[in-house]
């Protein structure tokens, strides 16, 4: 009998690997379109600004577009071109830190890394926000493409990790336990909040109250079910709320978390040389975000 592998520590070197990728610079295009499998596995978690960093720490602050179920890097990608002479092209190796900022290393067309900048004081390229901020404030409510948009922070004092269940994604509504998060963060009557979702975008969402059996609920309706279909919650997701005021908070921050799944296998030797599963487990980890 023998066991795949073991796991322990690994886990982190993983998910390192698994949240690297490799992104074509194409000097005839205007944005760079993320693999496939990004958009998979972050492009709910992905921020709306986003921090580039090169080896030298010179930091450059793309636009993030979502379009479609497709990630795109858009206004501030292509000056990338003059900060690395980019002339021919060439490929953009990520490494994900966080929802804001990313590693990065560059090799040009014919394969050589590039020569990161070392200047003093250090390359910082920021975007201006006005620009894109008026036009998504200023966008159709009942656009699929465009809610208003909000900045996120960065702390928070109060938050919750529920799992989605199918009634929250498919009835409009989502329910809460009212003792715990909701008790302390929110108002104890009905009101109108603002949910936000991991870039930027406000929904518009009724909180009320409900009872079953001897448990007090919160439910969440009216912006939950567009901010379902714009995020693509589904049943099974773990969903994390959190606020930035010690109660009574209009403004709730709501994300999608990743979960890690490890799967063990135990094999049974046969006499015959071959080895079947005899054991099977699975463990799940959520990172910390």
């Amino acid at each position: 009998m023998r066991v795949d592998k073991e796991h322990g520590t690994s886990i982190a070197d993983k998910f390192i690997t698994m949240t690297t990728y490799h992104l074509e610079f194409d000097i005839n295009s205007p944005k760079g379109k993320l693999p496939g499998c990004f958009a998979k596995d972050l492009g709910l978690k992905v921020e709306k600004y986003v921090s580039l960093i090169d080896p030298n720490l010179n930091v450059l602050e793309v636009l993030v577009e979502k379009r479609k179920q497709k990630v795109y890097f858009r206004d501030g990608w292509y000056g990338m071109k003059d900060v690395y002479n980019l002339h021919f092209g060439g490929w953009v190796k990520l490494k994900y830190v966080n929802p804001r900022t990313f590693r990065i290393t560059i090799n040009d067309r014919f394969g050589n890394e590039v020569v990161y900048p070392s200047t003093s004081p250090r390359i910082k390229r920021y975007l201006s926000r006005e620009s894109s901020e008026a036009c998504s404030s200023s966008a159709n409510k009942g656009s699929s493409d465009n809610f208003p948009f909000m900045s996120i922070p960065s702390l928070f004092l109060h938050n919750k990790l529920t799992q989605l269940t199918a009634s929250d994604v498919t009835s409009g509504v989502l329910t809460l336990p009212w003792l715990g998060f909701c008790h302390k963060a929110l108002p104890n009557k009905p009101s109108e909040l603002t949910f936000v979702d991991y870039c930027g975008n406000a929904y518009k969402v009724n909180l009320s109250f409900a009872e079953d059996g001897n448990m007090q609920l919160a439910k969440f309706s009216g912006g939950w079910a567009d901010l379902c279909k714009e995020d693509r919650l589904v049943e099974g997701m773990m969903l994390r709320l959190a606020v930035t005021q010690p109660l009574d908070n209009k403004i709730v921050y709501v994300r999608a978390v990743p979960r890690i799944a490890v799967r063990t296998t135990m094999l049974q030797g046969l006499q015959d040389g071959r080895h079947v599963p005899f054991y099977m487990t699975e463990r799940y980890f959520i990172p910390n975000v």
